[in-house]
């Protein structure tokens, strides 16, 4: 077990590092940024992004999640040709159509949702963006399936940091506003795709099977409604602050999720690394046990960097971004709950791709989307910002709580809870206790206090034995990765 553990976990360093290390920069960029954009610009930027988040669930199909799940159910390399080239073609023929809709109702979509038709062009370049890019994730996913995530990590710093030179030269050099975003990624995904293409052409043959086409929307379709109610419960704080208040303040929010959505990069990268391994382990007598240590570990680890984020919260953004966006800062605990909260349920939903029922997902983000808009209804109007970000934790704790409920009746994997309890109550404990510490003390003193928080967390893991002695002296021996 401790064997499958360093491998996993060797994984998700080479999948994580790129991005980390992308992440950095981009943390570096957001002074320049915030000075180069307004607080108004940058609450176009969040409203855009957001209807990025929309369409890219229905640009995939569902077929990130279906294709991955039924190669490992072919059994010749040719099934796994015919399997990939059916995914190909079948999004190249519905996302044209997709493109179509869009450049013809991009000045409504301008108007209803930027709020100007002069912002006709941001919605029909989107559309564009998004049609080629979403022929990247197949020949990405190929590498994931062979383990190759060097390479995977490879073409992840290439997108990344020429996505970044793009947008200095876009955004602040040629002074595009928020049209050179979508310029650079433009530019980005046509060279990615350049970049790809031969392990497309390897991966996936140059031909249509009925049945697999079958197969990937049987599995894939349940996606889309359950990845746009996903995006509904992750994005309606977004859309109600732009409804109740000005664009600056949906600005200001912004900002502080930029900030906090670094957290993101652990998760991402554990599930890029977790689902191949997951499905491949899926046949081990053993697995249900696996999994769950898997997750204690995992999670573990999850908490250490929440923890960091809220202790670090007003440092990182003193140092992130310009005076006027300095209240950002209150703002990020919360967000960092959240996006904890969803992480978990993200690692335990796996178990239902595991036993292949999907049909439970669009329920589950159902009930996470309809909590979330009505938080978001309540409590905005009550607290603003501070109401918006709460009510992103109340939607992750539903979808948390959904996910749990079906995967207890269809897969139940017998997680360690007494461990992973200890692990939340240190993890929520020292949290608190930090904002305390920024709310009553002046900067200085309270990034001191702070820190030794931070290095409490692995005292406190340590003194209350949430690992043994064993698993102590294995992680020791992880010398060579």
């Amino acid at each position: 077990m401790f064997d499958s553990a360093r491998r996993l976990f060797r994984h998700l360093v080479v999948y994580g590092s790129a991005d980390t290390a992308a992440q950095f920069i981009n943390l570096l960029l957001l002074p320049v940024y915030t000075v180069v954009l307004s607080l108004t610009e940058y609450g176009v930027l969040a409203l855009v992004l957001v209807l990025e988040a929309f369409l890219k669930i229905v640009y995939r199909w569902g077929f990130d999640t279906s294709y991955l799940r039924l190669h490992y159910d072919c059994r010749t390399d040719e099934q796994k040709r015919t399997l990939a080239g059916t995914a190909a073609i079948s999004m190249a023929l519905g996302n044209l159509a997709v493109v179509a809709i869009l450049w013809v109702a991009a000045p409504f979509v301008a108007v209803s949702l930027l709020d100007s038709a002069e912002h006709v062009w941001l919605v029909r370049l989107l559309a564009v963006n998004l049609f080629i890019s979403s022929f990247h994730f197949l020949p990405l996913t190929f590498l994931r399936i062979e383990e190759r995530s060097r390479a995977f990590a490879g073409w992840t710093v290439i997108r990344t940091f020429g996505t970044i030179a793009a947008k200095l030269v876009f955004v602040v050099w040629l002074d595009m506003s928020v049209l050179g975003f979508l310029v650079a990624d433009f530019v980005l995904a046509v060279i990615l795709l350049v970049g790809l293409s031969p392990i497309l052409r390897r991966m996936a043959a140059p031909r249509f099977s009925a049945a697999a086409a079958r197969e990937l929307f049987a599995v894939g379709l349940p996606r889309i409604p359950h990845g746009a109610l996903h995006q509904v419960m992750a994005m309606a704080d977004r859309l109600f602050l732009g409804y109740y208040l000005p664009l600056d303040r949906l600005g200001l929010y912004q900002v502080a999720s930029s900030i906090a959505n670094g957290l993101k990069l652990y998760p991402v990268a554990l599930s890029t690394a977790w689902s191949p391994f997951a499905f491949e382990s899926m046949r081990r007598p053993d697995a249900k046990e696996l999994y769950a240590r898997m997750a204690t570990y995992a999670f573990a680890l999850m908490a250490g960097l929440a923890v960091a984020m809220v202790l670090l919260a007003d440092p990182l953004v003193r140092v992130m971004a310009a005076p006027e966006f300095r209240g950002a800062s209150a703002l990020i605990p919360l967000l960092v709950l959240g996006i904890t909260i969803q992480a978990s349920a993200t690692f335990v939903s796996t178990a239902l791709h595991i036993a292949k029922r999907i049909t439970p997902f669009p329920i589950i983000t159902l009930v996470a989307a309809v909590t979330s808009v009505a938080a978001n209804v309540v409590l905005i109007p009550l607290f603003e910002l501070q109401g918006a970000a709460l009510a992103s934790a109340c939607g992750q704790t539903a979808l948390f709580a959904a996910t749990w409920y079906f995967v207890r009746r269809i897969y139940p994997i017998p997680y360690e809870a007494a461990r992973l309890i200890r692990i939340a109550l240190i993890a929520l404990v020292l949290a608190v206790a930090g904002v305390v510490v920024q709310t009553s003390l002046s900067f200085g003193p309270a990034t001191g206090v702070n820190l030794l928080l931070l290095a409490a967390f692995p005292i406190a893991l340590l003194a209350s034995r949430v690992f043994r002695p064993t698993e102590i002296a294995r992680l020791r021996q992880w010398t060579t990765w």
